[in-house]
């Protein structure tokens, strides 16, 4: 379903994020938050927030869909 479209998409592109970074040094991530991430926490926590966070969207939306029925 769409739903695992959305946390693949989001697992599919952290990793792709973090094995750039780390195999290619002279690549950098170009988005603001991303880079924040990555310079404050580590380059490790950019996929594992990733996943957290498409997962919480998903669980508001269904939260929120129930309730406006």
């Amino acid at each position: 379903n769409i739903e695992t479209l959305a946390v693949a998409g989001q697992v599919i592109d952290g990793l792709a994020t973090f094995s750039a970074l780390t195999f290619y040094p002279n690549f950098a991530e170009q988005h603001v938050v991303g880079n924040l991430i990555i310079s404050g926490v580590g380059l490790w926590a950019f996929p594992v927030l990733k996943i957290i966070i498409v997962l919480v969207l998903i669980f508001l939306l269904r939260y929120y869909k129930l309730e406006e029925s």
